[in-house]
């Protein structure tokens, strides 16, 4: 968010029109103006989008999405 996030070219292309999208920019404002409060977000910027980082696009056959 103000570090610089590091995706994969892979997934940047793919991903490009949602970080455009209204509701990707109210979570990032929501994020910078808790880390703006003082609280700690994870992961750290530079580490947010890292599960692309390690399956480049062309690897992936399904993706589940879940939350613990």
């Amino acid at each position: 968010m103000s570090e610089q996030v590091q995706i994969a070219s892979s997934w940047k292309v793919i991903l490009d029109a949602e970080f455009k999208e209204d509701y990707f920019k109210q979570i990032k404002s929501f994020i910078l103006n808790e880390k703006a409060k003082g609280k700690e977000v994870y992961p750290v910027g530079k580490l947010m989008f890292n599960a692309f980082n390690l399956t480049p696009f062309d690897q992936v056959n399904v993706v589940i999405l879940g939350q613990d």
